[in-house]
C-alpha cells in the first residue's frame, strides 16, 4: 500500500481518520483477495506444495527484472 500517493492521506488531517481509513482499505484488500484463496485452495492437491511454488516463482521474477 503506498500511504504517501493516496489522496485521502492529504485530505484527512487528523491520525484516527487515516487509522480508520487504512484499516477499511485492509479489510476490502483481504475480501477481495479471498475469492482468490478459495480458488487456490481448490486447484492445489497440496496447499503448502503450491504456496511454496508460486512464492518461489514470484521471488525468481522479482529478481530476473
Amino acid at each position: 500500500m503506498i500511504l504517501f500517493a493516496d489522496p485521502l492521506n492529504n485530505i484527512a488531517r487528523d491520525k484516527e481518520t487515516k487509522v480508520v481509513a487504512n484499516a477499511l482499505k485492509a479489510v476490502d484488500t483481504r475480501a477481495r483477495l479471498l475469492s482468490a484463496e478459495q480458488a487456490f485452495d481448490a486447484l492445489a492437491f497440496d496447499r503448502y506444495v503450491a504456496m511454496r511454488s508460486a512464492y518461489f516463482a514470484i521471488r525468481e521474477a522479482q529478481i530476473e527484472d
